[in-house]
């Protein structure tokens, strides 16, 4: 009988722990399954945070580029304006050379497409003469210069004869050789009429600059592009800069 209480009690014992290792177990797996879904709610939280951050800064880089490309439009169209009312500025007189008796009258000369040139006596090679008069035969007041193309000149090279006139309010300039062939076309245009990949292009070289005059620019052996000059804080003289279509400088 006493060993038959022992069994008893063994057997009470043995189930007693049985049932609390396999509720210790359901507990156990329950902990850690609640855990794995804490860990993955945070690891898709993460992710999420991350996305928002990278969408804010898509965000504020569109709306940077947006707000400089809206800068330019505004300082291109201010330009403009200021261009607009000059126009026709006051004829500036300029001493006539010495060996020159009859020098060309100030009085209704054009405005100059270039910078950098010198003024010479009204007196170009014939050839020269006769191919500008072939191509623009109602042009009759023209003023001459002397200068080096823009493009490809060597320190030793010959300076060319520029012809610098109007046609319809707008300054155009034609660069001859010698023998009367030309060399460049420009012809001014609004800093405005330029286009957005020029004004960029400029922007990030010279952020601090202010286009004062632009125009198209033909080059013999270059493709299509434009001129312009530039103000800066820091040279007193203007900067002159070409570049093609697509933005990319040439000069």
């Amino acid at each position: 009988m006493k060993n038959y209480n022992y069994l008893t009690i063994f057997l009470v014992i043995g189930a007693t722990l049985l049932t609390v290792g396999c509720v210790s177990g359901r507990k156990t797996r329950a902990v850690n399954a609640h855990l794995q879904r804490l860990r993955d709610d945070s690891t898709a939280t993460a992710r999420r945070n991350a996305q928002v951050l990278q969408l804010r800064a898509d965000s504020t880089s569109t709306a940077r580029r947006n707000a400089k490309e809206k800068q330019l439009r505004e300082d291109s169209t201010a330009t403009a304006s200021r261009l607009g009312t000059l126009q026709n500025p006051a004829p500036v007189a300029e001493p006539a050379p010495a060996a020159v008796k009859n020098p060309t009258p100030t009085k209704g000369k054009p405005k100059q497409v270039t910078i950098g040139t010198k003024a010479v006596p009204p007196f170009p090679p014939v050839m020269v003469s006769a191919n500008f008069k072939s191509v623009y035969p109602a042009i009759k007041q023209v003023q001459w210069a002397k200068t080096k193309p823009a493009l490809n000149a060597a320190t030793t090279d010959p300076e060319h004869y520029q012809a610098n006139f109007a046609i319809a309010d707008n300054a155009w300039s034609v660069l001859y050789t010698e023998n009367g062939e030309v060399v460049e076309t420009r012809t001014e245009i609004l800093p405005s009429q330029m286009p957005l990949d020029v004004h960029l292009a400029i922007q990030q070289k010279y952020p601090n600059a202010e286009v004062i005059s632009a125009a198209t620019f033909k080059h013999v052996g270059h493709k299509g592009s434009y001129v312009a000059h530039l103000k800066s804080p820091t040279d007193s003289n203007p900067i002159e800069v070409i570049l093609t279509e697509a933005g990319e400088f040439v000069k």
